[in-house]
């Protein structure tokens, strides 16, 4: 079972290709458009229609891949990070009073304590049985 750092990279690279296949039928549309313009009619009504449709570019869908990532992208945010996937795939920071931060995308980060590994704890607040233990 995947974790939510790998689901996260998973959903990431999701977002990539939703936009590459965006970039590559905007271009197949133009090219059509401007150089073939007796098959454009048929090609923009059906096939780029299709696409465009599948991608949530149009209300036409009642599931596009939009829709789709926006579903995962509220699932993700519901589920909660590990104290082991964090010190395994995320980028350690800094330490500060017995705990670590570490980044868990390009904007977002999240403290865990190193003793009792709880998740998401504030560094300034959070409790130690053994604070003479922890040195920073």
């Amino acid at each position: 079972m995947s974790t939510k750092y790998q689901k996260t990279e998973s959903f990431n690279r999701l977002i990539e290709i939703n936009e590459e296949i965006e970039n590559l039928v905007s271009e197949a549309d133009r090219i059509i458009r401007n150089d073939f313009k007796f098959e454009y009619n048929r090609a923009s009504s059906y096939w780029i229609g299709h696409i465009n449709s599948a991608l949530g570019l149009n209300d036409r869908a009642i599931c596009s891949m939009d829709n789709s990532i926006n579903s995962i992208k509220k699932y993700l945010d519901e589920e909660e990070y590990t104290y082991s996937e964090l010190v395994e795939f995320a980028i350690w920071l800094e330490s500060r009073n017995g705990c670590s931060r570490y980044a868990t995308d390009y904007e977002e980060s999240i403290w865990v304590c190193d003793q009792c590994e709880e998740v998401d704890v504030d560094p300034d607040e959070h409790d130690h049985e053994d604070e003479d233990e922890w040195e920073d």
